[in-house]
């Protein structure tokens, strides 16, 4: 080292032409000069053996990011296993330039990597997530079926979205068919109906409305056909509501319904209007979500049904969702006024809670 620096920097180039690997080694460390660090790392990436990793993997905490960058192409283009864990934390790097070599070599060490990869995906301490991903994604189809299996582990909800981004980002209808195996799995059924959901391809569909009727995935298939939106899940949806026997699968198909907004779904939600406030309040929800199709029937309620309906109904009326869709429909606060009057004052509240601050609920 002191010799090197009484001449002047190494000659890279000539130690290259040498083969002198101990001499690129010893030039990986020359402190004055990070170009020729940077260099003498490029050329030892063409060399792959035991006298060449380790002093790579140490170069990856370089101060300088020019050199951690070559540093990680190289050890991307050696590809030994020895170098995943190091360039998962190089993940992590402040340099985006940094990050993109050591995804890129990550991607090059190829399957050896998944494994590492994915338990980094899940590290509840993961500062190198995006990272991550990105390598996966890089890697392609080979991560799909570790990624998939790793979904028992959906309650991190950051790292859940993430990986749902890699299997869309790699094979979108590859990981649906794989998810739909597992739907009536007992344990990650519910993961695997909310995977579904994210990833919306139109294939989950059917898959998922026998799922309404699975224990304990029903209210998150519910969900997920809301996400994808297809037509085909209203009437199952419909269906799965037990009037007489409030459950969580049957206020989350309420919840979904009002999410798609299928006119289809109005006059079964209203005749739920009459249940306890624990159903009714949803539903009023629900058919605000719904906006102009629930409209004139909502008004049918106030007009003709029982009491115990109207302030629901003149909440639905009132929820700044359909006043903003359906304003001209309804010709106003002051004809919701109308609608209710003989009602009751607390119905009047309610039907202008969204546009004069008469404090109507928003609970739902």
């Amino acid at each position: 080292m002191a010799f090197l620096g009484l001449f002047g920097p190494p000659n890279v180039a000539r130690l290259q032409a040498k083969g002198d690997v101990a001499g690129l080694v010893r030039a990986l460390s020359y402190r004055r000069d990070p170009a020729t660090r940077a260099a003498a790392a490029q050329c030892l990436g063409e060399r792959a053996g035991d006298t060449t990793v380790e002093p790579l993997v140490a170069a990856l905490t370089d101060t300088m990011a020019t050199v951690r960058q070559a540093t990680a192409g190289a050890l991307g283009r050696i590809g030994d296993v020895r170098a995943i864990e190091p360039l998962i934390a190089a993940l992590a790097d402040p340099e985006e330039g940094v990050r993109d070599a050591a995804a890129s070599a990550l991607a090059a060490v190829g399957e050896p990597a998944i494994e590492q990869l994915v338990a980094a995906l899940w590290d509840d301490a993961a500062s190198n997530r995006e990272g991550v991903a990105k390598a996966l994604e890089l890697i392609g189809e080979p991560v799909l079926p570790p990624v998939v299996g790793s979904l028992c582990l959906w309650g991190k909800e950051d790292a859940f979205q993430v990986a749902m981004r890699v299997l869309s980002h790699v094979d979108r209808t590859s990981a649906t068919l794989m998810l739909v195996d597992g739907l009536a799995v007992g344990g990650s059924g519910y993961a695997v109906a909310e995977a579904l959901g994210y990833l919306g391809d139109p294939l989950a569909v059917e898959p998922l409305i026998r799922a309404l009727q699975y224990e304990a995935v029903g209210s998150a298939a519910a969900c997920a056909l809301a996400r994808i939106g297809d037509e085909r899940a209203v009437e199952p949806l419909i269906a799965m509501i037990e009037p007489e026997r409030l459950s969580f699968d049957s206020l989350a198909a309420i919840d979904a319904l009002g999410s798609m907004g299928d006119p289809r779904a109005v006059q079964p939600l209203i005749a739920l209007l009459d249940q306890e406030p624990i159903v009714t309040w949803p539903v009023a929800g629900a058919l605000a979500k719904i906006g102009e199709p629930a409209v004139v029937p909502l008004i049918g309620t106030i007009r003709e049904r029982s009491p115990a309906m109207v302030l629901p109904a003149a909440t639905s009326l009132g929820h700044d969702q359909v006043h903003e869709r359906d304003g001209c429909a309804l010709g106003g606060v002051r004809r919701l006024e109308r609608l209710c009057a003989g009602r009751g004052h607390h119905c009047a509240r309610w039907a202008r809670g969204g546009r004069d601050g008469g404090g109507g609920n928003r609970a739902y």
